[in-house]
């Protein structure tokens, strides 16, 4: 629930500064002229996020109360040294997070996939800000092994666990995706249909996501387990299964499921996840095994997919298209599981053709499905509306255009001074200590000179870029981030400081400012916080 600035109350402001952070569904299209909202700290959390996708309204247009519609605000451009997409969509993915229940709204299986492209996000950029929601997805979710009767469901998250042990090297997340794996085998494979794993522990079909999964996860593990016969074995075993059940069509694209009275493909669509996720199991068979024919034929299936599934422009679409619209929230997650699998196969490949197709969809997407740092469901636009499933995909698309990753954070625990903070454990250190956990708060009077955080960075240095995450990054409303800022270099604590970065009207969770010249003291002068005139920074990181 959303209460107008007007009736905030002193309460509800400590409450705002506090660590404990409110995690609200992001106001995406907010009339410019519209009292500013904040988010009401007695409004219960949303687990699921609400279907939007049926209604009648004009995507460029937001209702406003008592009737009538107002244009969304105007994107507010952010200047980025590469491609912006992956660094600012994944901290606005941070508002659909809820700490207490370590998932975000996407849901059981759709957090597993949220969670992936967010440390997919972190190998690829070298940042380590978001390592906070790693840690505590696993210690909140891991009593029943995040095993449940979905085999699909427990594939995803052996696969996340994967990843947060390349991330993390800790030996907790290799043994969780091994029990995931062990599961999935143990139980769910029997010789019906000539062998392959259930969908489900009814066991009444066997589908293609569950099988592709599993032989991701099963290669996978073998590649992170010296001497490990095992998974490589069931890894096989589970490709030459799927290879002639006839999952795979005339086209060269992978149907749904196999009727269980015949054995035979179901013809049923061919979802854009089915078509990826295959990519990278073949991708994690051929680090195994040095066996080209697994490229060979992950590149046919490629190309046939990249041919298909697509709109004019050559930009992804989802098989069920016309039907989203009225499709299921699990829809939403489809185009950015294929991405995110059609990447990991061009990190091998390197296809230029491939590679083409990543950088038109992510430039395209950036370009016509966005509304500030949310992204829609059709990345050839317009933007129609928001959630964890669509910005989970939008972010595993921008992750194709990470190139260069952060070099050492000169600002990294260094020595602050703050202008003041709402409380003790919201000081200027906050600010500066690696994690998108804890922040810098401050409160800005009005008509006063806003607040600064000053950051010693020791000596003379070099200066390349800056990084600011701002109150989404840490799962706040992204009606908190800060809307106007300066950044100023300097080389004395008492001055005198150059302006380098000036931004007024920002609603981004994450910017990103190149530098020039060396300083040893940067200062941050927020003249206008959040929509409730505080200061909410997560993190400062300086190149």
């Amino acid at each position: 629930m959303n209460i107008h600035l007007g009736l905030l109350s002193v309460g509800l402001l400590a409450f705002a500064c506090s660590q404990t952070k409110t995690i609200e569904i992001p106001e995406a299209k907010k009339s410019q002229d519209s009292n500013p909202a904040v988010v009401d700290a007695d409004s219960p959390k949303q687990t699921e996020p609400k279907d939007d996708s049926t209604s009648d309204q004009d995507p460029n247009e937001t209702t406003q109360e008592g009737g009538g519609t107002t244009p969304v605000i105007p994107v507010v451009p952010v200047v980025y040294a590469e491609f912006p997409g992956a660094h600012a969509a994944v901290a606005s993915l941070q508002t659909f997070y809820d700490p207490a229940t370590g998932l975000w709204s996407s849901g059981w299986w759709g957090s597993a996939n949220t969670l992936t492209s967010v440390i997919d996000y972190m190998e690829l950029s070298g940042s380590r800000e978001f390592l906070n929601v790693v840690d505590t997805t696993f210690e909140k979710n891991k009593s029943a092994n995040f095993v449940n009767e979905f085999y699909d469901d427990t594939a995803w998250w052996g696969l996340a666990w994967l990843r947060a042990y390349d991330l993390t090297k800790q030996q907790k997340y290799l043994d969780m995706a091994k029990a995931t794996a062990d599961a999935m085998m143990n139980t769910g494979w029997d010789e019906t249909c000539g062998g392959g794993i259930y969908w489900k522990t009814d066991k009444a079909s066997k589908n293609a996501v569950e099988n592709e999964l599993y032989i991701k996860l099963a290669a996978g593990l073998h590649n992170r387990i010296p001497g490990d016969t095992k998974y490589l074995a069931n890894a096989v075993k589970t490709w030459k299964w799927f290879l002639a059940s006839g999952l795979i069509n005339s086209s060269n694209l992978i149907n749904d499921a196999l009727v269980k009275s015949t054995c035979k493909n179901n013809g049923d669509l061919t979802w854009s996840y089915n078509q990826g996720i295959i990519l990278g199991a073949l991708t994690e068979l051929y680090r195994a095994t040095q066996d080209m024919t697994y490229l060979t034929k992950a590149k046919e299936l490629a190309l046939a997919s990249t041919k298909s599934l697509v709109v004019s422009g050559n930009i992804l679409k989802e098989r069920n298209d016309p039907g989203c619209g009225t499709c299921m929230g699990d829809e939403r997650l489809f185009k950015g599981a294929y991405v995110r699998n059609l990447r990991e196969l061009n990190d091998v490949l390197k296809d230029a053709s491939f590679e083409t197709y990543l950088a038109t969809n992510a430039k395209t997407a950036w370009d016509k499905a966005r509304s500030n740092d949310l992204i829609g469901f059709r990345w050839e636009g317009p933007f129609d509306s928001y959630d964890a499933q669509r910005q989970t995909s939008a972010v595993d698309l921008f992750n194709s255009r990470l190139k260069n990753k952060f070099s050492t954070n000169l600002a990294l625990s260094k020595p602050t001074v703050a202008s003041g903070s709402c409380a003790a454990t919201e000081a200027g250190a906050q600010a500066v200590d690696g994690s998108a956990k804890t922040k810098w708060c401050a409160m800005i009077a009005t008509g006063g000179t806003g607040a600064m955080l000053d950051i010693d960075l020791g000596a003379e240095k070099a200066l390349k870029s800056i990084r600011i995450l701002h109150a989404g990054a840490g799962g706040e409303a992204l009606l908190w981030n800060t809307a106007a800022y300066e950044v100023l270099t300097g080389n004395a604590s008492s001055g005198p400081f150059t302006e380098a970065v000036k931004v007024t009207g920002n609603k981004s969770s994450a910017t990103y400012h190149e530098l020039t010249g060396k300083a040893r003291f940067i200062r941050l002068h927020i003249s206008n916080g959040g929509a409730d005139s505080v200061a909410r920074i997560y993190e400062v990181n300086v190149e």
